[in-house]
């Protein structure tokens, strides 16, 4: 008679990682107003935490016609905050998870 045996745990140990990817950012941003520290620059910083170690550190890009391709390296899976380093309230979150 046979029995039931319980699978392996097959998943690969330590943490998982997403493969590197790319952000294309494109700076559309005319400084109105001069003075005052103003500024049209802004680039894409990403965290590990909102005071987490900075993980990538994005060039500064000028507006209004700036652009620049961003690779970014291979995060482990998990929630990263990312900002603009010049303009730290334009902030959010990315989501790397399994499929």
């Amino acid at each position: 008679m046979g029995g039931v045996t319980a699978p392996r745990n097959t998943e690969p140990q330590g943490p998982r990682h997403c493969q590197p990817f790319a952000i294309s950012f494109k700076n559309h941003d005319v400084l109105l107003e001069v003075g005052a520290g103003l500024t049209n620059q802004h680039d894409i910083d990403i965290r590990a935490g909102f005071l987490g170690p900075k993980l990538f550190d994005g060039q500064l890009i000028p507006g209004p016609a700036g652009a620049i391709r961003y690779e970014v390296p291979r995060l482990p899976t998990g929630e990263y905050y990312f900002h603009c380093s010049v303009h730290p309230f334009m902030n959010g979150t990315l989501v790397f998870a399994d499929q």
